[in-house]
């Protein structure tokens, strides 16, 4: 049977969910059944890049060879940050402001109707300490490619600029060490809890990202076997 989506508010749950390889038929994951609630920060943490990135997508609907159930929010509620990131020419302002196709990835909140003021998006630039993006570009509004003109991890962060913007639920972020080093993953971790954005991060089994920014830790192991615990220094 294919999987069963439905809505829930506040929290991503997983009910007997088994994720196969589309070509080969291989079991990723088998048979998870996992609650996250908004607030509780979790890393999945994997060797078998494959089964990490069936858990990734299928919260959206885009892994197909499964079964189970997810009940999770609209998915105007979740964002996912794809490893590496996806920028569209555009000027700063329609990059930050516009919806788009992240790839293949659903972006369905309309943030252009939702009138974000300059003054928001200036501060969240600031934030994340690439306002000088405005004024070594041209301003908001002058149209660049910002595939050739920036470094990837300059694009990730401006990625993380729409993240603070949108303020979604939920953001998935897939391999974010990859682009910014486990630091500034830290730093933009941080930035996501003070604004209550729930972090679901995703990473290999030699990841050196921090785990004391997480409430449990999602291990995916051989042959679909899975370990969801709690993070030791966050048990009451």
């Amino acid at each position: 049977a294919p999987i069963a989506f439905s809505h829930e508010q506040g929290q991503v749950v997983y009910s007997g969910l088994t994720l196969r390889s589309p070509r080969s038929g291989r079991v990723l994951i088998k048979d998870l059944s996992l609650t996250i609630p908004q607030g509780t920060r979790v890393l999945v943490r994997g060797r078998d890049e494959t089964a990490r990135a069936a858990l990734f997508l299928v919260t959206v609907g885009l892994w197909d060879s499964a079964e189970g159930r997810v009940a999770r929010p609209a998915l105007e509620q979740i964002l996912l940050v794809t490893e590496l990131p996806y920028l569209p020419p555009g000027t700063l302002r329609e990059l930050l402001m516009r919806p788009w196709h992240e790839g293949n990835l659903p972006w369905k909140q309309n943030l252009a109707d939702s009138q974000i003021p300059e003054e928001r998006i200036l501060e969240a630039l600031s934030m994340l300490k690439i306002e000088t993006l405005v004024t070594g570009f041209g301003g908001l509004d002058q149209r660049q490619h910002w595939e050739n003109i920036l470094p990837l991890d300059q694009q990730q962060i401006l990625v993380a600029a729409r993240v603070l913007l949108a303020n979604p639920r939920f953001v998935f972020l897939d391999r974010p060490s990859t682009t910014l080093g486990p630091e500034r993953v830290d730093w933009i971790l941080d930035l996501f809890s003070e604004r209550s954005i729930t972090y679901v991060t995703f990473e290999g089994d030699e990841s050196s990202l921090n785990p004391d920014l997480y409430d449990a830790v999602l291990e995916l192991k051989e042959e679909g076997a899975w370990d969801d615990k709690p993070v030791k220094s966050r048990q009451m």
